[in-house]
This record gives structure tokens, C-alpha cells and sequence, in this order.
């Protein structure tokens, strides 16, 4: 096994997806690579020799505990997956099995909302209620609500919708970033809400650093002008912004209209029944959009602190020219744990910005 910062990285263990039960440790695994991703279900892969007989524990659907090491040598926890495609490889040199691996989150998408269902509103139940009430169709109780850092209450449909994809959907609403935190190191696994701090954990140097970062700006999403509608009203218009915004649909940004001219984008969100709501929510979003996205990968290796970093951590980034920013983690990846423990990457990006729900209209 490999050394990484003077300690052995805790082998992977492999459970019995039922019952929960340590199967085996798969001490000859290798090619062990992860992917955290902000809002979205983890990935992870690894290869056993062929003729390993631990590859009788290796069954679809049981479960496979990661660890890494952190920046000081001690153990980080990496996550709880399950088993998905396994792939046998033959070729001249080798004989093995790959096998694929995701997150235990994604177990909510064995389970679904059958039919119509109507949640929220004011008055009514609260986003933490919500995800209560989504996590109750669970047709094994896998996970509870730990924590969750809002009450907001907007309105939510479903209909025949599995879990996961209900879950997710319901903070895409918020005007705040958010990020999605899992405790799975107990059964039933815990998951929570949480909004994003504003306090850094740590801070690059860009100039001081240029050695291991890549800035990438994009400024293909840039809105200067954003329209926003909510749900259809009884008269047959859809809910609008005029009453909150001198009569006018759509909200301007002064400062991204002066560097990139009038660019429109319309939202057109049925979730929204509120105007005071609908209103913070583009004020939020155009605050965002309104300039090209910069997002900046690190090579782990860059900073000590890299490696304790974790999903939702905020960075604070200081650039050569002046520019001081506070931005987000959004991914972190390793694609080899036993041949390369101290390669990887993490993105960095502005907060949680839920661009699919805009349509582009060229005017």
C-alpha cells in the first residue's frame, strides 16, 4: 500500500448492502479515483485483480467505504458508495475487474413520488418541512434529515418524480448559496442543508501561487437583463415583478450593461407565487450572471491546506490586479489513490448558481 504523508491510507471496505455488514477489506485495490461535486451524486471507481477472491464481496449494490489521508497525515473521510457496473478487462498484460462506484445518495432514486403531490407555500410548510416530507416516501427508512439552515416557503409540485431528483430540486430556489452535507458514517445516514459561510477557511495568493492554478473566465451564461415569471394567475398572465420594480418585468444590471451591453435572458419558474420572492430571487441571480463565471482549479498540492478542504468550504482569492473574492468548492477529485495519493484537483467557483432554469432569448 502506498505511504501518503508518512501513513497508510485506510484500505477499502466493502459491505453487505442489506444488512450492513463488513464483508472485506480490498487491500489490493487500485486505480482508486473519486469525484465531490457541489449538489450533485459523487462518483468513484477502483480495480481488483482478477483472481483477487475478495471479488465475491464486489456484488452490485453493496456498499464501499473510502478514506484518504488529509493535509497533516491524519484520516479523511471520503464518503459511503455503492457498487454499480462492473467491467472485466483482458488484455495482454493484465486480467481485472473495474468497477464503477456512486454515492449512497443516489439509493433515494429506488424510491419515488407515485402521482400529484403539492407542498409549501406561505403558510404552509417550510423547506425543512419539505424535505421531510419527500424523505417519507422512502420505501426503506436509508436517510434522515440531520440539519437544514432554511424555512423559506415556496410552493413545490411533484408528480411522479423519484426522491432524488425531488430532493435536489427543492433548494434551487434559494437566493443564498447552499450545499448538500452527508453523514454516512451511521445508519440511517444523515444528510443536511446548509448555507454556504461567509467566512473563508483559508486564502490563495494568485500571483504568489501562479504555480498549480488555472483561472477559467466563461462568458457564455453573462445576463445584463433578466425577465422573471412565476406561476400562471387566474386571469391566465403569469405572476411578474411590475408591482416591486416601477411597472417593469425584467431587472436590469447597470454595471453589466455598461461592459457587455443589453444581453437577455428570461425565467420562467411556475415554483414562484410569491412577487417578493420572485423579485429577491433575480436580484440574487443577476448580481451573478451579470459577469463572465470565473472558476480557478487548484492542484491539491498547491496550498497545505488543499487537502483538508472539503465540498462548500469557502476560499478566499486574492489576484494580482486587486481582485479580492470569496469562492466556493464545488468539486474535488483524485484519480489515483495507490499510484498518485497527492495528485488532484479542486474547483473553486462563484457559490450555487442554477443556470438551467434560464432560457436564452436573443433580442
Amino acid at each position: 500500500m502506498e505511504i501518503y504523508n508518512n501513513k497508510k491510507r485506510k484500505p477499502l471496505t466493502v459491505y453487505d448492502r442489506k444488512t450492513k455488514k463488513k464483508l472485506a477489506y480490498l487491500e489490493n485495490a487500485y486505480n482508486i479515483s473519486y469525484t465531490q461535486q457541489t449538489n450533485s451524486v459523487w462518483a468513484g471507481s477502483f480495480t481488483l485483480p482478477y483472481s483477487d477472491f475478495k471479488k465475491e464481496y464486489c456484488l452490485p449494490f453493496n456498499l464501499v467505504e473510502m478514506w484518504d489521508i488529509d493535509a497533516g497525515g491524519g484520516d479523511k473521510y471520503i464518503g459511503l458508495f455503492r457498487i454499480m457496473p462492473q467491467v472485466e478487462q483482458l488484455n495482454k498484460d493484465t486480467h481485472d475487474s473495474v468497477y464503477t462506484l456512486e454515492h449512497v445518495l443516489s439509493t433515494l432514486m429506488d424510491s419515488s413520488i407515485v402521482g400529484y403531490q403539492v407542498w409549501g407555500g406561505i403558510g404552509y410548510e417550510n423547506t425543512q418541512q419539505v424535505l421531510n416530507n419527500i424523505l417519507s416516501y422512502q420505501n426503506e427508512e436509508k436517510w434522515v434529515l440531520e440539519e437544514c439552515d432554511y424555512t423559506n416557503q415556496f410552493v413545490y409540485e411533484f408528480e411522479d418524480q423519484n426522491l432524488l431528483s425531488a430532493l435536489l430540486s427543492v433548494p434551487k430556489m434559494l437566493t443564498e448559496d447552499y450545499y448538500w452535507e452527508f453523514n454516512t458514517q451511521f445508519f440511517p445516514w444523515g444528510l443536511s442543508l446548509k448555507k454556504v459561510s461567509i467566512i473563508p477557511v483559508t486564502d490563495i495568493r494568485y500571483k504568489k501561487n501562479i504555480t498549480g492554478i488555472r483561472k477559467r473566465t466563461d462568458p457564455r451564461n453573462i445576463c445584463t437583463r433578466l425577465y422573471l415569471y412565476g406561476k400562471i394567475l387566474e386571469d391566465g398572465t403569469k405572476l411578474n415583478i411590475k408591482n416591486l420594480n416601477n411597472g417593469l418585468e425584467y431587472l436590469d444590471s447597470i454595471e453589466g450593461i455598461a461592459n457587455y451591453g443589453v444581453i437577455t435572458s428570461i425565467i420562467n419558474d411556475d415554483r414562484f407565487e410569491n412577487e417578493q420572492s420572485l423579485y429577491d430571487y433575480g436580484i440574487a441571480l443577476l448580481n451573478k450572471l451579470s459577469q463572465p463565471s470565473v472558476t480557478y482549479e487548484l492542484d491539491i498540492q498547491t496550498i497545505y491546506n488543499a487537502a483538508n478542504l472539503k465540498i462548500g468550504d469557502v476560499v478566499r482569492v486574492v489576484t494580482d490586479n486587486g481582485i479580492d473574492q470569496n469562492l466556493v468548492v464545488q468539486e474535488i477529485s483524485k484519480d489515483d489513490l495507490t499510484g498518485a495519493p497527492n495528485n488532484g484537483k479542486i474547483i473553486l467557483g462563484h457559490g450555487t448558481v442554477d443556470i438551467g432554469v434560464i432560457m436564452k432569448s436573443f433580442i
